[in-house]
Order: structure tokens, then C-alpha cells, then sequence
């Protein structure tokens, strides 16, 4: 009977995550709706769906209103065994752009034991300080995730060769 319950709710979670996903889709999708629904799931006891909801986060976080879920995002990077758990709550976080969750990932590098993750960790929060503004390539790239169009060759090697 609990196998089934828990099933029935695990199916419902990861429906409304599809369909707030599809909706995300639309440019006419309803952010505040979706956010609220991710900020849920983030909550969940099923690790499955926090880690759905953590996903569409890293996805689309640049849209989102999901500050109330920072906490549980980061005690996935903070208490996860799984190194890529982890790095899926980092690239959140980086979407996230939370001042609370940079000041905190900035304290923790220096005692982390993963180089990957350590590695990963300074990234995002370089890129955090850095902010947008100050990066042309970044620029670039929320350009080209707004058109969801890829650059052509010629605009890539300008890219490139800026730097």
C-alpha cells in the first residue's frame, strides 16, 4: 500500500514538474506558477523530485523566482555523497545568482575535499562576482539564449578572439 502511495505521488510530482517544464517553454509561460511549483518540489522528501526540480532550476533560473528553495538547494551541495548531485545544486545556484548561497559557497571551497567540485565552486562564484554585465561572452550567451538560436561560425571565432 505504501509502494503504491508513494509511486501515485513520485508520478503526480514528475507530471506537473513535465508540464510546468512544456509550459516553461512557451514565452508566454507563466514564471510565477512554475517557480512555485519548483520551490515545492525542491522541498519534497522523494530525492528524485528534488533533484527533478533542482534540474529546471539550473535550466531555467534565469526566469525564475525560486530564493525560498535556496536552502534545500544547498544542502544538496552541502550534504550529498554524490558528487554529481552536487554539481547539478552548483549550476542552480549559479542560475540562482543569491548573494546568501555566493557568500556561503565562497566560505565552504576552502574545506572542500573534491577538486572537481572545488573547482566547479570557485567558477561559479568568480562568474557570480564578475556579474553579467562585465562579460562580453556572457552577453553573448544570454543573447543566444534568448534568440535559442546557436551562433553562426564567424560569430564564435569573434567570440573567441575578443578575449
Amino acid at each position: 500500500m505504501r509502494k503504491g502511495l508513494t509511486a501515485t505521488v513520485l508520478a503526480l510530482s514528475v507530471g506537473l514538474l513535465t508540464v510546468g517544464a512544456l509550459q516553461a517553454q512557451d514565452q508566454n509561460a507563466n514564471w510565477g506558477m512554475f517557480s512555485n511549483a519548483l520551490v515545492k518540489a525542491a522541498k519534497h522528501d522523494n530525492n528524485g523530485v528534488r533533484l527533478g526540480a533542482i534540474q529546471q532550476i539550473a535550466i531555467y533560473g534565469s526566469h525564475l523566482d525560486v530564493d525560498a528553495a535556496v536552502f534545500d538547494v544547498v544542502g544538496i551541495y552541502r550534504n550529498s555523497a554524490d558528487e554529481n548531485e552536487r554539481i547539478l545544486a552548483l549550476s542552480a545556484l549559479a542560475k540562482m545568482e543569491n548573494a546568501w548561497s555566493m557568500d556561503f559557497l565562497s566560505r565552504s571551497v576552502r574545506f572542500e575535499d573534491s577538486e572537481r567540485v572545488r573547482e566547479i565552486t570557485i567558477d561559479v562564484v568568480n562568474q557570480y562576482r564578475r556579474g553579467p554585465a562585465n562579460s562580453e561572452s556572457a552577453m553573448a550567451l544570454a543573447v543566444w539564449e534568448a534568440q535559442q538560436v546557436p551562433p553562426s561560425t564567424s560569430e564564435i571565432e569573434a567570440l573567441l578572439s575578443a578575449d
